[in-house]
């Protein structure tokens, strides 16, 4: 054995020899300490042995690293002074007495004057003291620092996340009692967890002076003290960890600095976790909806199809196997004109939105294509088959309808909007009214109504159509040269979809020879009463004459034959009173001479040609 290391191994065995009086010796001074509460001998005594084991083990071993050499359980004994608030100095004066002991029955049995030798052991014995509470710390901080990432990887919760880490760091932590989270929202503070089921969640000022500043605040009250702690990430300030407990010594307030920071750190990398989940979940929709929609198909800058969705699939009857990597030329025949207008498209970088037929697929397309960034460009398609077939159909049965409706000659057929104006106009209408389709379209329906008639307006007639379902219509009406005419007609609305406001559809007959034959035979009907019921010639004449009109003519006059040449008026009838006077006075300035070879009496009836 080298010189230099006999005293050691000396010593060693000294202790190892000595072991019960020296625990005994210690436990007497250490509980003699007057700020320790007593504790039970068998806790120190089991922390004592290890400490005496392990400075046994530096003094036969002392170029072993001491990383090697430190023992990773934590100590019950220093977890202990730690939890009554001791200070890693007061610690110390513990680990002091126990080298005061050593060095005294070292000293008993080493001849005087080896003073060297008792120094050089004397400082060893403090590093592996000093050592033993730096690793003590430092096993603390890194059990915190498991349970937080422990409790990150296993819940995501906030709450849950907190709980674990508070409660972890409680169990640890020395005077501190309650330990409690305010984060950071808009409006203030949002209190999200809190060990202390009691405490009421309202922000006190402290909190948001720590939130601003950034730095640690420290309250003093009677019976109790409280830390604040800033969480930052960065320069931002995510939260504020409140600590309460009677007395907050420094090893606490170093803990929880520790935790604020661990904290702070775990709650920035679930904020960018939730952030990542959102946008993995927005691009899982967005690729869902994009391969559900309608086809896609996008090519690079070398018109080789690099992506076809499922919807393009189903379209071209090609599977994507067969798609991709091959040019756009290559799977679709394409016009030349076609061909030059894509590569426009392409060369302009602009976006396009046409409509086309494609005949290997018999298929209608509705297309819109745009730009990418990658330099090629995305085609939508959009299956328009049925629609195409549905407007060709459509326009098909319209010109049908139109040739049917044109062709009818007997029938007015009107299409009315819902503003009163003509929309179409058929055949059958231009012979009835005289207007032809280019003078009536756009003209109101009151086209041919007589001017200073009792019918009901277009816009009355709209309205009785749409509140009962159809308005009929009967009476004289006037055609383009101011003739009369007498229609019979029927208004229905036409309601063509939901979205569009409903037309109007009217069908109309001329019934004017029929009512013509109808007023005539009631005329003479009334004529032979009124004949029959009176002998004074004057009179009857003047009343047959007011029969007359207005249901034969505007006009009637009744003349009597003198010498079948001469005649002398009975009696004149008009349509406007006052216009008899001008009738009578017309005819005594130039009677009429007429020559018959027979009757008595002439009457002359005038009116419009029909």
């Amino acid at each position: 054995m080298p010189q230099d290391q006999e005293p050691a191994s000396k010593l060693a065995q000294l202790l190892r020899e000595r072991q019960t009086e020296i625990l005994g010796r210690w436990i007497e001074a250490t509980n003699a300490i007057p700020a320790l509460d007593r504790l039970s001998d068998p806790a120190l005594t089991s922390h004592l042995t290890a400490v005496i084991r392990r400075i046994v083990n530096a003094l036969e071993n002392p170029d072993q690293n001491r990383t090697e050499a430190k023992d990773k359980t934590p100590q019950p004994h220093d977890k202990m002074r730690l939890r009554q608030g001791i200070s890693l100095r007061q610690m110390m004066r513990e680990h002091r007495l126990l080298r005061e002991i050593v060095l005294s029955l070292w000293s008993d049995q080493t001849p005087s004057g080896d003073t060297p030798t008792y120094l050089s052991l004397s400082a060893a014995m403090d590093d592996v003291f000093e050592a033993m509470i730096e690793e003590y710390i430092v096993r603390r901080d890194e059990a915190i620092r498991a349970s937080l990432s422990a409790s990150v990887q296993h819940d995501d919760n906030d709450n849950a996340f907190l709980r674990s880490a508070l409660n972890a760091a409680l169990a640890w932590a020395g005077t501190a009692q309650t330990a409690t989270v305010w984060l950071t929202r808009r409006d203030g503070f949002e209190q999200v967890f809190s060990t202390d089921e009691r405490r009421e969640a309202v922000a006190t000022p402290p909190i948001a002076d720590v939130a601003r500043s950034g730095k640690p605040s420290f309250v003093h009250r009677p019976q109790a003290e409280s830390c604040f702690l800033p969480m930052l990430a960065g320069e931002h300030c995510l939260g504020v960890l409140e600590v309460i407990g009677p007395v907050l010594t420094e090893p606490d307030r170093h803990l929880f600095r520790v935790v604020a920071d661990q904290l702070a750190t775990t709650l920035h990398l679930l904020a960018i976790r939730q952030q990542q989940r959102e946008r993995a979940r927005s691009l899982e929709q967005t690729v869902d909806i994009i391969e559900k929609g309608d086809p896609l198909m996008v090519v690079d800058r070398d018109w080789r199809i690099i992506y076809v969705n499922r919807g393009q699939e189903r379209l071209s009857k090609t599977p994507r196997s067969k798609t991709l990597g091959k040019t756009l030329w290559q799977m679709f025949s394409l016009r030349p004109d076609r061909v030059q207008f894509y590569r426009r498209i392409m060369r302009e970088r602009s976006e396009a939105f046409f409509e086309t037929y494609y005949p290997p697929l018999d298929l209608w397309m509705d297309i819109s294509v745009y730009p990418t960034s990658q330099g090629g460009l995305a085609l939508f398609l959009r299956d328009i088959n049925r629609r195409k077939r549905a407007e060709e159909a459509l326009a098909n049965a319209e010109a049908r309808i139109s040739l049917l409706v044109d062709s009818v000659e007997d029938y007015a057929i009107v299409l009315i909007d819902q503003r009163g104006r003509i929309a179409s106009w058929n055949k059958g209408a231009a012979r009835m009214t005289g207007w032809t389709a280019a003078q009536a379209i756009g003209c109101t329906g009151d086209l041919f109504k007589p001017r200073q008639s009792a019918a009901p307006s277009i816009e009355k007639l709209l309205e009785k159509a749409v509140t009962e379902g159809s308005a009929h219509l009967e009476g004289w009406h006037c055609r383009r040269d101011g003739s009369r005419f007498w229609i019979d007609a029927t208004l229905s609305p036409i309601q063509v979809s939901d979205k569009q406001a409903p037309q109007f559809a009217l069908v109309a007959r001329d019934l004017t020879t029929s009512r013509q034959r109808e007023e005539s035979l009631r005329f003479l009907e009334e004529a032979g009463r009124v004949l029959a019921q009176s002998l004074e010639f004057s009179q009857t004449a003047e009343l047959v004459a007011n029969l007359a009109v207005p249901r034969l003519a505007d006009w009637c006059v009744v003349d009597y034959l003198v010498d079948k040449q001469l005649t002398r008026p009975l009696a004149v009838a008009h349509t406007n009173p006052t216009k008899v006077r001008w009738a009578n006075e017309l005819r005594e300035h130039f009677p009429p001479i007429l020559r018959l070879s027979s009757a008595s009496t002439k009457s002359s009836a005038q009116a419009n040609p029909n």
